[in-house]
């Protein structure tokens, strides 16, 4: 009897647990083997390995639907592994890449290809233009005609290329001779005369400028000094027509109360007249003798200073005779004076003093050249209407031109 329960008893705890086992998967069948819609579903199918995903007790998962991308494979959206971006415990919908190879990597082309779809096309910098504003629409280019260059006329031509075999030939008289009638002629282009003068002036530092006295020159001879001669007298008795400094100068003579008798020297002749053209700021110097086409001789240039707003004056004038070296000088607007040699005197250390000598300058007065302390107005509308030159300047152009022989002309 005893036997008999003990394995009776046995035999109902075995069924028990049976029972109990076959409960245990029914319930696992029904919550977790069927989907919402009735079929069975693979227990892998929306998990990651290693993660526990919970549901809703509606079976539907906590995020929200339609966040994060999706790969369209056929008719199946399945969605897209999620891979841990980093230590930030971030998601990252790219696989995880070594750091030093970022750079190296080409993009996803799936993930491109998804951006694509929401961002327009964009062109390469280079080909992107700035878009004013104020003129979105982009106008027709309009082409410039630029006028056509200026030919140097044969005439021109034909002077300066015989000019130039006189000069090379060494015979600068000629040379100075047949390039101022270039430099005079009417088909000339400016930028020809500006060569031009470059080159008389060259020539004339031999011709002109030293004491050096070459044949047929009709600027200049060779006079032999003789006894009681002093430079002053010399060029009063020979009616030079320029300052005695001038002799001096291009004689290269240190101290004129030691020349010697016996002595060699050269005299240039005046007298020379100027003509000073405002709209370039340049003073040019000219010779009283004809180049055989009935043109003055060019001598050199000089750049010079002009009237404030335009107030130097055009016309004719002559220089008079209160010409002077170390002048003093009152300001006419405030009055202030300046002595002699006052190294703030405005006007320098030389003036020359004009007279106009045409219907629209004959009635001016107190205008004249001078020199400056400030070089930098060279070139520049700033002195009360008289003309400015450079220290060294005025000082070769006041002993060039002399009282009531030298004119000056004034153009625009």
């Amino acid at each position: 009897m005893v036997s008999s329960r003990k394995a009776g008893g046995r035999g109902r705890r075995v069924g028990g647990v049976v029972l109990a086992f076959v409960v245990i998967v029914g319930l696992w069948w029904v919550i977790f083997g069927r989907g919402s819609d009735g079929k069975l579903q693979d227990a892998n199918a929306g998990t990651n390995p290693g993660e526990t995903k919970l549901a809703s007790a509606d079976n539907k998962p906590t995020r929200p639907e339609g966040s994060g991308d999706s790969v369209r494979m056929g008719d199946r959206d399945t969605p897209k592994p999620f891979h841990r971006a980093g230590s930030d415990n971030t998601w990252s919908d790219q696989p995880e890449k070594p750091v030093e190879q970022v750079a190296s990597l080409e993009p996803d082309p799936l993930t491109t290809a998804k951006k694509d779809e929401t961002k327009p096309a964009q062109k390469p910098a280079d080909e992107i233009k700035p878009v004013s504003p104020s003129n979105v629409a982009e106008k027709p280019a309009t082409r410039v005609e630029e006028p056509p260059a200026r030919v140097t006329s044969p005439s021109v031509r034909a002077l300066i290329e015989e000019g130039g075999r006189a000069a090379q030939e060494n015979r600068l008289v000629e040379a100075r001779r047949l390039l101022n009638r270039a430099l005079h002629d009417p088909s000339a282009t400016e930028g020809e005369r500006a060569q031009l003068r470059d080159a008389i002036g060259r020539m004339n530092e031999t011709l002109v400028f030293s004491a050096t006295a070459v044949a047929g020159d009709p600027l200049a001879e060779t006079y032999t000094i003789g006894s009681g001669d002093v430079l002053s007298k010399i060029v009063r008795t020979h009616r030079l027509g320029v300052e005695w400094q001038f002799i001096q100068r291009i004689n290269k003579i240190s101290d004129p109360a030691r020349i010697r008798v016996g002595q060699n020297i050269k005299f240039v002749r005046g007298p020379f007249h100027a003509v000073v053209s405002k709209s370039a700021f340049r003073m040019d110097i000219y010779a009283d003798i004809n180049d055989g086409a009935g043109n003055r001789m060019f001598i050199r240039s000089f750049p010079v200073g002009l009237g404030e707003h335009g107030s130097t004056p055009t016309g004719s004038f002559v220089v008079n005779s209160s010409k002077m070296m170390n002048p003093s000088w009152v300001n006419p607007r405030t009055r202030e004076k300046f002595g002699a040699d006052d190294p703030k005197n405005p006007i320098g250390e030389r003036w020359l003093g004009l007279t106009g000598t045409s219907a629209e300058t004959e009635h001016l007065s107190g205008y004249g050249i001078h020199g400056t302390i400030d070089p930098e107005s060279i070139g520049k509308e700033m002195s009360m209407g008289c003309i400015r030159c450079r220290a060294g300047d005025v000082e070769m152009i006041y002993e060039m031109l002399v009282p009531e022989a030298s004119t000056v002309e004034i153009v625009p």
